[in-house]
């Protein structure tokens, strides 16, 4: 089942929204939603630095595929505005229990609702609550029997706690969704937002040359000349080109859509996952804060890394075996990385092809985390970044 009203919904919440390209058919899961019964409610928890570089919803770009699925069906950016990701499942729940869903299955059976926040320094804003609250509203009176409104927190206590830093906690959430808004103000007609007015990541020109085409090198012409230090919208990047935003109309005929610059022709991020880990022989600060920024982004956040290692192999299915690289139901739960978890790791690097290698690690599962586990750790590191940017 794929959510086709979705646009409807918003239209008649009153919030300003935009529809990502492909979310008709988005979903995390073949053949989408199954029998839903619930929202449920998030908070990306994306890093300070990241909402630094400023924009209306700077996770929006991995939220839509930054694993390889979707991970809500609508994201709202700080100002209220509404991203329509996903009509599909959505990969937003993670494992947990209870109101009236299959026990880890709610990516299933709820519909994924998440503010672009965090608890530090970017917390929930009055306009996310608002849109959420307004959306949610409609989404429970439009549902047949209604709809439950779930906190993730609430569906996997002790491992989530969001969303977090709602003024009043979540029974004031419940409270704007039961009288249809946050703010008690009265309901404006949404707007379909234009592509032009998204939200990229920022970076400068610094050539003198720099060129904007309508395709890939050979394959397009010349269509802007930015001067240095004139600052891009950056959707992707894509191996010697990146692709950006770019008005092919005029100031007051505006008309934006993607074209290419060279990648050289622009200023790079710094660190990973924007740049490769270097190769080492042991693990380094950057190579563990590389290893708990990709756990976090796959939603393994507890703050013993060796813990989060453990749960993840765990979770993996070893074809040897049919159970867990790592089997937390024979094993200690201590964030110990010792022969038994290190040979799990080892087993998932071995069967890992990646980086036109067959195996990123070629020894033997012997449990010793020394130079050829921590290589493979770094090209699986490299290898993984490309998700997170």
């Amino acid at each position: 089942m794929f959510l086709t009203g979705l646009e409807r919904i918003l239209q008649q919440a009153g919030v300003d929204y935009t529809v990502v390209s492909g979310a008709e058919s988005r979903t995390a899961h073949r053949g989408g939603l199954r029998n839903v019964v619930a929202n449920m409610f998030h908070t990306t928890e994306t890093k300070d630095s990241v909402f630094d570089q400023g924009g209306d919803a700077p996770t929006l770009s991995y939220v839509v595929n930054g694993l390889g699925y979707p991970l809500y069906n609508i994201l709202f950016g700080r100002s209220g505005h509404a991203y329509i990701v996903a009509c599909g499942t959505a990969g937003h729940a993670g494992k947990g229990s209870g109101f009236g869903m299959p026990k880890d299955q709610a990516n299933y059976h709820s519909i994924g609702l998440s503010a672009d926040s965090n608890s530090s320094r970017y917390p929930i804003t009055a306009a996310q609550l608002d849109s959420m609250a307004r959306v949610a509203y409609q989404l429970d009176n439009d549902w047949k029997n209604g709809l439950r409104d779930v906190m993730h927190g609430e569906w996997a206590p002790g491992r989530r706690s969001d969303p977090t830093r709602v003024p009043g906690g979540w029974p004031a959430l419940r409270r704007a969704i039961k009288a249809g808004s946050w703010d008690g103000s009265g309901k404006s007609k949404g707007t379909k937002r234009t592509a032009k007015e998204q939200d990229y990541m920022k970076r400068d020109v610094i050539v003198d040359d720099a060129k904007v085409m309508d395709g890939r090198g050979k394959n397009g012409k010349v269509i802007g000349t930015p001067s240095k230090g004139y600052t891009m919208n950056v959707v992707a990047d894509d191996g010697s080109w990146t692709k950006v935003r770019w008005n092919y109309g005029t100031s007051s005929k505006p008309d934006y859509r993607n074209a290419w610059i060279a990648a050289r022709s622009l200023e790079k991020p710094k660190g990973w996952p924007f740049e490769d880990l270097p190769k080492t022989d042991y693990h380094t600060s950057e190579s563990h804060n590389a290893w708990v920024e990709l756990m976090a982004a796959i939603d393994y956040e507890d703050e013993d890394l060796g813990k989060n290692l453990q749960s993840w192999l765990n979770d993996l299915t070893d074809p040897r075996t049919g159970k867990g690289y790592y089997d937390l139901n024979v094993y200690r739960h201590d964030g110990i990385m010792g022969p038994v978890a290190v040979k799990g790791l080892q087993r998932k690097l071995y069967d890992t092809s990646a980086l036109g290698k067959k195996h990123l690690y070629y020894g033997k599962a012997d449990g010793d985390r020394g130079k050829l586990t921590v290589h493979a750790e770094i090209d699986y590191l490299n290898w993984q970044r490309q998700f997170l940017i």
